[in-house]
């Protein structure tokens, strides 16, 4: 969902409390935020619990929206200080540590040329995401929101809460570094995308 009308639509529905616009949000952008959250975490299931936490924060601070058309870089925000919240308690109680991106891949031989196909792009995938777990963190935010979730320069900036300008240039180095790191492990971003 990305027609201006529409956001604004839902983000007003959302202020007014209306509860069939909660189903919407998680329809529409729960799928970003969860890919989003797992990028900042590295463990599907915290991600998962992380995305409940984050509606249940829309559900609590709804009303508080103030600009509706704002509506998609105000839920990644909410989003980005739940994981931040997370990692802040996590670093307290070392004990609630997520376990590794390794741990998130299938294990056993696919024979089935389909399956084979699936395992491919999963491979493909998982070296992206390795790659994207090297970068610094501001970087990989910014590169995830913007090239993965499709958000605007001016929208990550909301999220982020920083200028334009930081956007555009955290893109730039974080490109560069995954471009660099990827062509040293022989893939290129391009065949990964």
């Amino acid at each position: 969902m990305t027609d201006a009308r529409d956001l604004k639509r839902l983000g007003e529905a959302l202020r007014r409390g209306d509860p069939a616009v909660y189903a919407q949000i998680v329809d529409h952008f729960g799928p970003g935020i969860l890919h989003y959250l797992f990028t900042c975490v590295g463990h599907r299931e915290t991600a998962e619990d992380l995305l409940q936490d984050t509606m249940l924060a829309v559900v609590r601070h709804g009303r508080r929206l103030k600009h509706p058309e704002r509506l998609r870089a105000w839920l990644f925000r909410i989003a980005r200080h739940t994981a931040l919240n997370w990692q802040r308690r996590r670093r307290r109680h070392p004990d609630m540590a997520a376990s590794s991106l390794e741990e998130e891949l299938p294990q056993g031989h696919v024979t089935i040329n389909r399956a084979r196909d699936r395992t491919q792009r999963h491979d493909l995938r998982r070296i992206l995401e390795q790659a994207l777990a090297s970068l610094p963190s501001a970087e990989r935010e910014v590169l995830t929101l913007r090239h993965f979730e499709q958000l605007s320069s001016a929208e990550v900036a909301q999220v982020l809460r920083v200028r334009i300008g930081t956007v555009h240039s955290r893109t730039h180095r974080g490109l560069k570094k995954l471009r660099r790191h990827l062509q040293a492990q022989g893939h290129s971003l391009e065949n990964l995308l």
